[in-house]
């Protein structure tokens, strides 16, 4: 089974490298792993859904930014992805699920529309639970640098600020927990070992660059990014009081944006607290400032014990 999970989200129209089992797995003992598979009439798999169990709730997945039923990129047409709805709330519910909170994966992380379970939670009498606004910008498009970026982009160059890729992750890993903890007083959602294990396992996907000083090699800044085929999305970014005074970032992303043109977008990822009640408005207006504009990451709550049976007939 795992190895067809590994197979087909190789393929599907909306995983991408968060929804392999090797990255799933590496927290597997923080979560009760419910993820589910679905065959057509033919035995093709149409679908997986990664999510975690917690007492009679679903969840898909805690552990991951979004998931969602992962779709083959054929033989689901719009009425079999009803049915496909239909037969996950009749499974979840004779397993004593009675609520459902749904991640989907973002339509700029897709290869392809593929948003047939929006529709079909619709028809359910699903309900928005999370709304969280991220900071997105369109890489085939021209960068929206606002003047003061412009400016930053040109006081790195001329103050010899070097950036490039780096594979040792300990000293950005300090400045970030530094950082966190002075403005937060948080950690990371990953350790370091945590974040070098996957590194390893996905050294395609998981790229850190770096601004140093070239005349010093001391680190400014530096941005850890999760490749996918459609978007660069910033993990963790982080900066010295140095790097912040130096205005190091336009040229990080410069560099990114130049070397990662087969994607179509950049994700900075939410500014959002309280399940996205509250917009950080600093942040967001540095995203803005950046070029990032308004996109947004949904979780669904469907109450499955208030589903009526023949809900997504035609």
């Amino acid at each position: 089974m795992r190895r067809e999970w590994q197979k087909f989200i190789a393929t599907a129209t909306n995983a991408t490298f968060l929804h392999n089992r090797d990255y799933m797995e590496y927290h597997s003992d923080r979560f009760e792993d419910f993820s589910l598979m679905a065959y057509d009439n033919h035995s093709h798999l149409i679908g997986v859904l990664p999510a975690n169990r917690t007492n009679n709730e679903l969840w898909s997945h805690q552990g991951l930014t979004y998931g969602g039923w992962l779709m083959a990129p054929k033989h689901v047409v719009p009425q079999m992805a009803l049915e496909l709805w239909q037969k996950t709330v009749e499974f979840i519910s004779a397993n004593g699920i009675t609520v459902l909170h749904y991640k989907p994966v973002p339509w700029f992380y897709c290869s392809y529309p593929t948003e047939d379970d929006l529709y079909a939670l619709w028809r359910l009498g699903a309900t928005l639970e999370v709304v969280q606004q991220a900071g997105v910008i369109p890489l085939h498009q021209k960068w929206l640098l606002n003047e003061s970026g412009r400016q930053d982009l040109r006081k790195a160059t001329a103050n010899g600020i070097t950036v490039s890729r780096e594979a040792d992750l300990t000293q950005f890993w300090e400045i970030l927990s530094e950082r966190l903890y002075e403005k937060y007083h948080t950690a990371p959602v990953h350790t370091l070992e945590e974040m070098q294990l996957l590194q390893s396992r996905f050294p395609k996907n998981i790229k850190l660059y770096t601004a140093r000083l070239s005349h010093t090699s001391q680190l400014l800044a530096g941005v850890l990014v999760y490749v996918t085929d459609n978007v660069v999305h910033s993990q963790y970014i982080s900066s010295t009081p140095i790097g912040r005074v130096m205005q190091s970032m336009p040229a990080i992303l410069d560099r990114i944006f130049c070397e990662h043109g087969q994607c179509n977008f950049f994700d900075f990822g939410t500014s959002c607290e309280d399940g996205g009640r509250i917009l950080n408005s600093g942040l967001s207006a540095k995203k803005y400032g950046l070029g990032g504009r308004t996109a947004v990451y949904y979780t669904l709550r469907l109450d499955i014990s208030s589903q009526a049976p023949d809900r997504l007939q035609p």
